[in-house]
């Protein structure tokens, strides 16, 4: 790198600031391409060395397109069963007839159910649990 200094002058009178520069020094590695600065070329030979990994976000689930049709599908089929089964429930206990019990009985098992077939494609979703 390469500093220099350039004192700030009005009508040909000396200031009291100085304005510093600096400058990198710049490798020609094709005369076709345009030269490389020395700290672009550490930046670039740091990104090969340590490529970056994204963190950010959740992690992508590696399925096929059929995988991820069939888990779609599974989740809703899973919303509808706990919309049906919050209506049922909003009944208070005493109003509800026996029909009512048995529905929310089997709509349990159906969601358990569900939860078993959607584990091989891609695990149990953390709202499911």
């Amino acid at each position: 790198m390469v500093a220099g200094r350039i004192w700030k002058t009005r009508d040909g009178k000396v200031r009291r600031f100085v304005k510093n520069l600096r400058w990198h020094g710049q490798k020609i590695v094709n005369p076709e391409e345009p030269p490389i600065c020395c700290w672009l070329e550490a930046g670039l030979e740091y990104l090969r060395t340590h490529p970056k990994e994204e963190t950010r976000g959740r992690k992508q689930l590696q399925l096929t397109k059929a995988q991820k049709i069939e888990r779609s599908k599974i989740s809703r089929q899973r919303a509808r069963l706990v919309q049906k089964l919050k209506t049922l429930m909003e009944v208070p206990l005493a109003n509800q007839e026996q029909k009512d019990i048995n529905d929310i009985i089997k709509i349990g098992s159906q969601i358990e159910q569900l939860k078993e077939r959607i584990i091989p494609l891609g695990g149990l979703p953390p709202n499911w649990e």
